[in-house]
């Protein structure tokens, strides 16, 4: 079978279709949040921020840099890749702003004027991505937030920058030696003799601060293995010299696909080895006479490859030599490219069986080279066969790992972005969109919810629920953009106001630190939106609003404090949704500690009198609601507080509008409430005084009540 051609794709797919389980499982998904974490060059996560600056060697003109950073809260670092730009920036900030979060910006991606509203922020730009008059806004606006704003960028990518908005400062880096010492000595190598190996400066002299960085990485790595100085330095140069001499003495073109199956597919049993070799040798066009024979015998693999046998299964001992392989060759010999790409795409899912993690392994590798090598269509390509052969999990990865790749992110988002908005996509696809922008969230929320925003409303409700439930995931890190986007979802139609429904509900649900709704203690939170939001999930409501509604009024109930906004919002969206009423009963059921309804000590009573006139009007209409259970609620608390008898009856009765149906059921349901209980008879008596109809029964009641009180004293 041949390979794959890498072209246009177009999937198609039954919108109808439900998935079945969850294809893409969560270790995955969690090990590419992981990885993108890792990666400054994708998302600066705290904790890479923290490492560098403790790692930090100042550049020479470092203090240069923190005063203009200090005089105009914005400054551009110049300097070639790798000089140490973002880090001097960083840790200029944070001696300035000590924990102050910094984040990655782009303006033709994200909200520029979202800035006025966040709270203090550094925000790291890229030179290359950026327009002056954007970023010139944009620092503006950071200004105004007492917060910072760094550009960074090559010499003569920041000449358009320059101006009395923002000044530019040509990095003067430390040296790459003196990076290298740091580092070791920051991952508690001091005493490893590492830090004063005399190879380290040969290595390193002219190279960047990046580079040094690099070494002191792989030495650290080769240390932990138990291996020496020499595996260190062909590690450093990327096994450069033991490759180029391999590949002189081993001219066949079946050894060398040997050697680069072995590499790819690292540890695996012999078999494996040369099935893939043989797979890659056909994508090479390489003719071999006498089939399986012509091929190196078994005996003779590990001496052919250099690697060792261990349980059965071939290894490289040497720190990053397999990893080395496929990058010499594609640099190498460039005639190969197509082959080696449609190769790796291929091999995940040949027939070859490969453990799991392994073909996961390989989507990495396919990744990475194709993201290094601007190879975008290698990318979306195989991604779209791989989740419509049944593979969503490798194409997950694939996507995962390149969307915010400096090379090829802007165009792997492109795709995600095309695919969000192509109803006849497979599910499978779907879903790998979907689960891939939560590892795009963790850098561009905002682009993220783009992009899920169009799935829920393209794709059917399975989909629609893994948008919402990625969605509400990115609240953890950006709660007031994913509620804004819930909001905007909510005033569409159709799926898309369904999807803004299931989101909003979902945020409703999440609760704080302390249990308390999310929304209600967050300072983002615009109640009177969230009111709205009510309102529209009120028109048809579903298990997961009233189990929103529940967490809210527990909170209102353990935390008084928090009555208020909770009833007023509720209270809000019930006067306001069609089904109002059935929002009301379930807050006026609720009472706090001590028994009282808690609607009571946050609402006007004449506004609850007309929204238990609704409740009561449509009981009486349709005798199916839970209106008489939530009024021997309020029967109750008239009996334990004769404090608030008075109000409560008041509301109550003036809820019946002197209709005498509404007072006629009213009075039933007080009666059958109160039965023969002596406890219950005031509140009973007190209702049909203000209700009994004629007027003559009440006379009645009341000279009975006064002969019962003498003859009772």
């Amino acid at each position: 079978m041949d390979g794959p051609e890498f072209g246009d794709v177009h999937v198609e797919g039954d919108d109808a279709q439900n998935l079945v389980g969850n294809i893409i499982g969560g270790d995955v998904i969690g090990s590419l949040k992981q990885y993108v974490n890792r990666e400054p060059s994708m998302v600066l996560s705290s904790a890479w921020i923290d490492d560098a600056v403790a790692s930090y060697v100042p550049a020479a003109n470092h203090d240069l840099v923190v005063g203009a950073l200090e005089r105009g809260g914005a400054v551009a670092l110049g300097g070639p890749e790798g000089c140490g730009r973002t880090v001097t920036g960083l840790a200029a900030v944070r001696q300035l702003a000590p924990g102050l979060p910094i984040r990655r910006f782009a303006t033709d991606r994200e909200d520029v004027e979202g800035i006025a509203g966040d709270r203090p922020c550094g925000y790291l730009l890229r030179a290359a991505d950026e327009d002056p008059e954007r970023v010139h806004r944009c620092v503006e606006l950071v200004r105004d937030a007492k917060g910072f704003l760094l550009l960074v960028g090559e010499p003569a990518e920041l000449e358009p920058f320059a101006g009395d908005h923002l000044g530019v400062v040509a990095l003067a880096p430390p040296s790459a030696l003196a990076v290298y010492q740091r580092r070791l000595m920051r991952r508690g190598l001091g005493s490893s003799g590492l830090p004063g190996w005399s190879t380290a400066a040969l290595l390193l002299g002219g190279a960047t601060p990046a580079e040094g960085r690099r070494l002191a990485e792989i030495a650290e790595g080769v240390h932990r293995r138990g291996g020496g100085a020499d595996e260190i330095e062909q590690a450093y140069r990327n096994w450069t010299d033991r490759l180029d001499r391999w590949f002189r003495e081993h001219e066949e073109p079946q050894d060398r696909a040997l050697l680069i199956a072995a590499a790819a597919i690292t540890p695996a049993d012999e078999v494996s080895v040369y099935t893939a070799a043989r797979s890659l040798a056909r994508h090479l066009d390489v003719r071999v006479n006498g089939a399986g024979l012509a091929w190196r015998p078994v005996r003779g693999l590990s001496a052919l490859l250099g690697a060792e046998k261990r349980d059965r299964v071939l290894e490289f001992g040497a720190y990053g030599f397999a990893e080395a392989v496929v990058p010499f060759v594609l640099d190498e010999y460039p005639l190969t490219h197509v082959d080696l790409f449609s190769w790796l795409a291929e091999l995940p899912t040949s027939d070859i069986t490969l453990p799991r993690t392994l073909r996961r392994k390989l989507a990495e590798l396919l990744a990475d080279l194709a993201a290094e090598h601007g190879r975008d269509e290698a990318i979306t390509d195989t991604a779209a066969r791989w989740a419509g052969h049944g593979e969503a999990e490798l194409a997950f990865v694939l996507l995962s790992r390149t969307c915010l790749h400096p090379h090829v992110g802007g165009r792997v988002r492109r795709a995600l972005y095309d695919w969000s908005r192509t109803p006849s996509l497979s599910p499978q696809l779907k879903e790998t969109v979907a689960r891939t922008c939560a590892v795009l969230g963790e850098a561009l929320p905002s682009v993220a919810l783009t992009r899920l925003k169009h799935l829920a409303t393209f794709g059917d409700a399975t989909i629609r629920r893994i948008a919402v439930e990625v969605a509400a995931d990115l609240a953890e890190r950006e709660p007031a953009l994913v509620l804004h986007a819930a909001l905007d979802w909510c005033g569409g139609d159709g799926r898309r106001r369904a999807a803004g429904v299931d989101l909003f509900l979902a945020l409703a649900r999440r609760t704080d630190g302390y249990g308390a709704p999310a929304l209600i203690t967050s300072d983002h939170t615009d109640l009177s939106r969230v009111a709205v939001a009510w309102g529209i999930a009120l028109e048809q409501p579903a298990p997961a609003f009233f189990a929103a509604v529940a967490v809210w009024l527990d909170a209102a109930v353990r935390w008084p404090q928090l009555g208020a906004a909770v009833v007023g919002t509720l209270l809000a969206a019930a006067t306001s949704g069609r089904q109002g009423d059935t929002l009301f009963l379930a807050l006026a059921e609720r009472v706090g500690p001590r028994g009282a309804p808690i609607v009571l000590e946050h609402a006007d009573p004449r506004l609850l009198a007309d929204l238990w006139a609704v409740a009561l009007a449509r009981w009486t209409e349709e005798n199916g609601t839970a209106f008489p259970f939530v009024a021997g609620v309020w029967f109750g608390a008239a009996a334990r507080l004769p404090e608030l008898r008075p109000v409560l009856v008041d509301i109550l009765a003036g809820a019946t509008r002197d209709r005498l149906a509404a007072g006629n059921a009213l009075v039933g349901l007080v009666t059958s409430w109160a039965g023969t209980d002596r406890g219950r008879r005031d509140v009973r008596e007190e209702f049909l005084l203000r209700l009994l109809e004629p007027p003559w029964r009440r006379i009645v009641l009341r000279v009975w009540i006064r002969v019962r009180s003498v003859v009772e004293q």
